[in-house]
Formats: structure tokens, C-alpha cells, sequence
């Protein structure tokens, strides 16, 4: 993840995991990113998924950075 400004960008799979579906979400809480809890979070929502194994091949992200 990368945040310019008040954006996060480049958020990347590094472990794509397992047994994920379809519209799952993942919550990166905001703390762990340099900002406060709940305002600063990024959330991901699971777009696709490998059909055997569930690893996450594709996914959105939505959130704001603490501006900097």
C-alpha cells in the first residue's frame, strides 16, 4: 500500500490466502496504516476467487489516508 496524500494506492496481494468468497471484505484498520481507527481504514471487497482453493485474485479497495 502506498498513500499520497489523503489516497492509498498500489494495495497489492502479497498472500492471497484461502478460502475467501466472493464479496468477503478485509479490514485494514487505520491504526496500522499511520492514522486513527475507523477514519483512516482501508476496506477490501473480494471480487473474484480461485474456484478451488478460494485464494483472492481480484479485489476493490475503498479508503482515506490521513493527509500528509
Amino acid at each position: 500500500m502506498v498513500r499520497k496524500g489523503v489516497k492509498y494506492s498500489a494495495v497489492v496481494i502479497v498472500s492471497a490466502g484461502t478460502g475467501y468468497a466472493r464479496l468477503d471484505t478485509v479490514t485494514i484498520a487505520g491504526t496500522n496504516l499511520g492514522g486513527a481507527a475507523t477514519a483512516n481504514n482501508i476496506t477490501i471487497t473480494v471480487t473474484a476467487v480461485n474456484a478451488t482453493t478460494g485464494a483472492i485474485t481480484a479485489f476493490e479497495f475503498t479508503g482515506v489516508g490521513v493527509g500528509g
